[in-house]
């Protein structure tokens, strides 16, 4: 469980991200392309300024989202039910 980390910064290319959980962590400005969050928790969790070229996101988090966490450092959230 990664819950809450801080991963400012850091490269995280070749990293195994299938099945983690990432809700609330902090990727400002990481290193992200081509890492497949697509079986990963990201619930809370922000990407401002990251590098997700080739990055794959979960299907329930839409790309207006993704897009607002990486511009303004918003936190994803999943749509409600």
């Amino acid at each position: 469980m990664m819950t809450g980390c801080d991963f400012r910064g850091i490269s995280l290319r070749s990293i195994n991200a299938d099945g983690l959980d990432f809700n609330h962590c902090y990727f400002r400005q990481a290193d992200l392309r081509s890492v497949n969050f697509s079986n990963t928790s990201l619930d809370g969790a922000s990407i401002h300024a990251a590098k997700i070229s080739g990055a794959f996101f979960p299907k329930n988090i839409f790309a207006n989202e993704i897009t607002l966490s990486l511009a303004h450092g918003t936190w994803l959230r999943r749509p409600s039910k």
